[in-house]
C-alpha cells in the first residue's frame, strides 16, 4: 500500500468509526496524534452520504478518491455539484493502475504533508531535565529549535506541547511560553522556552 511506503511508521486503518453513526474507508493515524482521512466515491447516489461523513470526521486532512470519469461521468459531476469547494481528491486510477505509481506517491505526498509536518525535525534542550519530578511552580528554562520545510512557529507550538508532556516524566507541565522566535525563516524557527510546572 502507498500509505506505508510513504509513511512506515504510521497506521493505516480501514472502516474506522470516525463519524457517529458511519465509518470512514480509510484513516492514517500517525505516531504523534495527526490523522488523515480518505473517503472513497464511487457511486453518484452515495455522494451526500460520503460528503457528511468526510466533512465530519476529525482529521488534520481530509481526501477524497473519485471513480474516474471514464468508468462513470456521473459521479464526479454529482461530487463538484454537491461540494463546489471540493475536498482534495485523486482519482482511482491513480491508485490502481501501475504506470501512475510514482505520480500518485508524489500526489499524497504533497497533499498529505502540507498540513501534516512529517518532515520537520524538534529539538527542546532544557536546563534541567526533569529527571526528578518537578515540584508545582517550577520554571525551567531552555532553547527550542523546529527545522525542516514549512517550519512556523504555529506548528513549533503544537509539536512542542507534545514532546513537553512526554519529557514530564509524570509531573504536571502546567504551561509552557516561548519567545520571539531569534531566527524565523521557512525552513527553521528557534528561540527560548519556559515550562511552567
Amino acid at each position: 500500500m502507498y500509505l506505508s511506503r510513504l509513511y512506515p511508521r504510521d497506521c493505516a486503518v480501514s472502516e474506522v468509526s470516525g463519524v457517529l453513526g458511519g465509518r470512514n474507508d480509510l484513516m492514517l493515524f500517525a505516531f504523534d496524534g495527526h490523522r488523515v482521512v480518505f473517503e472513497f466515491f464511487f457511486s453518484p447516489s452515495q455522494v451526500p452520504q460520503d460528503l457528511r461523513l468526510l466533512e465530519q470526521a476529525k482529521a488534520d486532512v481530509k481526501i477524497a478518491i473519485l471513480l474516474d470519469r471514464e468508468a462513470n461521468p456521473k459521479l464526479a459531476d454529482e461530487y463538484f455539484h454537491k461540494k463546489p469547494g471540493h475536498f482534495p481528491f485523486l482519482w482511482l486510477s491513480y491508485l490502481m493502475v501501475p504506470s501512475q505509481e510514482e505520480f500518485c506517491l508524489a500526489l499524497l505526498r504533497e497533499l498529505v504533508d502540507e498540513h501534516f509536518p512529517k518532515n520537520l525535525v524538534l529539538s527542546v534542550l532544557l536546563a534541567k531535565e526533569p529527571e526528578l519530578q518537578p515540584s508545582a511552580g517550577m520554571s525551567v528554562l531552555g532553547t527550542y529549535t523546529l527545522a525542516g520545510p514549512g517550519a512556523s512557529m504555529n506548528r513549533a507550538v503544537s509539536m512542542i506541547s507534545q514532546q513537553i508532556r512526554s519529557m514530564s516524566n509524570g509531573s504536571t507541565c502546567v504551561s509552557f511560553s516561548l519567545d520571539t522566535a531569534e531566527r524565523s525563516t521557512s525552513s527553521e524557527v528557534a528561540g527560548n522556552i519556559t515550562v511552567q510546572y
